[in-house]
């Protein structure tokens, strides 16, 4: 059984969709499987060479793989208060993730504002970054029962 990786990234999400492991895509890109890891969690901009090597192994468009600017560690969209308070405490999206116990794309949604969610994950990531959801400018949707 091999180890999981991130599926946050596009690289991690296009392997995840593809069921392919970190030596498959390094044996046929050529690009050293710790290399690969650290493109997988955004700890690492792409070199370009890699970036073709691995699309082309792949059979993906280059473009398809690229980190956005607010996943790699240390640059979120400061621009939302979530954004700032991880560039505060230079928490990644996978750290702020494992100490909420929330998938990695809820949180990188809410960062980008594209994405809503209970109360109670919301303040579960408040919790992992120390402060409210409020200050967060986290409003979850408040579900009732009848």
């Amino acid at each position: 059984m091999s180890r999981s990786y991130p599926t946050f990234t596009p690289l991690g999400r296009t392997m995840f969709q593809r069921q392919l492991r970190v030596v498959d895509v390094a044996y046929s890109s050529g690009v050293n499987a710790r290399t690969l890891t650290e493109y997988l969690a955004a700890r690492r901009s792409w070199d370009e060479d890699h970036l073709r090597r691995v699309s082309q192994a792949m059979g993906v468009p280059a473009e398809d793989l690229r980190v956005d600017p607010y996943q790699q560690r240390g640059h979120y969209y400061a621009k939302t208060p979530l954004g700032a308070r991880m560039n505060e405490l230079g928490l990644s999206i996978e750290e702020v993730s494992d100490k909420a116990y929330v998938d990695p794309a809820v949180i990188a949604g809410l960062i980008r504002g594209e994405k809503h969610h209970t109360q109670r994950v919301c303040d579960r990531i408040a919790r992992a970054l120390g402060t409210t959801s409020a200050a967060l400018g986290l409003k979850g949707i408040v579900y009732t029962s009848r």
